[in-house]
């Protein structure tokens, strides 16, 4: 048996998948997996391109370095791996997790099966990384309204956080959280909601789970326009008045 045939192996079982389910994952049929795995069939760069995508390896490694043993994709400072999908060309695809599915995604943000459920979709500008996309609910962070969707890039390691953006965070006892950094220490951060209404408060580090940092948000609400904005409309609307009432008199 080949490096790239034990390695395919290895890594479903490392996975505890059943053929069936990385199949399913893979957008392949099991009789054309099981065929990879009997080396009765040869995977194409495309397939490959998707192991590497899912199992979070080296594609090189795959290919020429034995796996058997390693221990795969094991995210820094207890962050859990991720689990993810691909198209039928091996890009990574944003799962959208509505306010509706945030119950289930807090159980089951690990779990392959269940994130290949979710909604997904790609865009142009957003290549070469790790998204997800999250609707949020409440009012904590106006002028961002309830209802408008976050897509962050996901954070592999806390150690990346920085004072002052904005996260989303996956926790254990607060659900999920759209918040602003405020303060980062040895064991906790502070989380702050632009909304002043709202008070701020500390989230230990051994209650998160997962974090996304904002990349960009989609709204249905406008921005209110600014004051000095309303002030040039008002006075090119006098302005044209004055026009119009000379017009008028000539």
């Amino acid at each position: 048996m080949n490096t790239l045939t034990e390695n395919i192996i290895w890594l479903r079982r490392s996975k505890n998948l059943s053929q069936q389910q990385l199949a399913d994952l893979l957008n392949i049929k099991r009789s054309t997996l099981s065929a990879y795995e009997q080396e009765k069939a040869t995977p194409p760069i495309s397939v490959l391109q998707k192991y590497a995508a899912y199992f979070s390896v080296d594609f090189e490694q795959l290919v020429n370095q034995s796996l058997l043993g390693k221990n795969i994709a094991q995210k820094p400072d207890n962050l859990k791996v991720l689990a993810l999908t691909v198209d039928a060309s091996g890009s990574e695809n944003i799962e959208f997790v509505p306010v509706k599915a945030q119950a289930g995604y807090l159980s089951s943000y690990g779990d392959p099966l269940y994130i290949k459920e979710l909604p997904k979709f790609q865009l142009p500008f957003l290549k070469g990384k790790t998204y997800r996309a999250f609707e949020i609910d409440g009012d904590s962070m106006l002028p961002v309204y309830s209802g408008s969707i976050i897509i962050g890039q996901y954070v592999e390691n806390l150690q990346h956080l920085r004072l002052g953006h904005t996260y989303i965070f996956i926790t254990q006892w607060h659900g999920i959280l759209f918040k602003r950094v405020s303060f980062i220490g040895t064991d906790k951060l502070v989380l702050q909601s632009d909304n002043p209404l709202f008070h701020s408060y500390d989230l230990p580090y051994s209650e998160i789970k997962e974090v996304w940092s904002t990349s960009l948000y989609m709204s249905s609400h406008l921005p209110e326009p600014a004051e000095h904005t309303l002030d040039r409309i008002e006075n090119a609307v006098a302005s044209l008045q004055n026009d119009m009432k000379k017009i008028v008199k000539n």
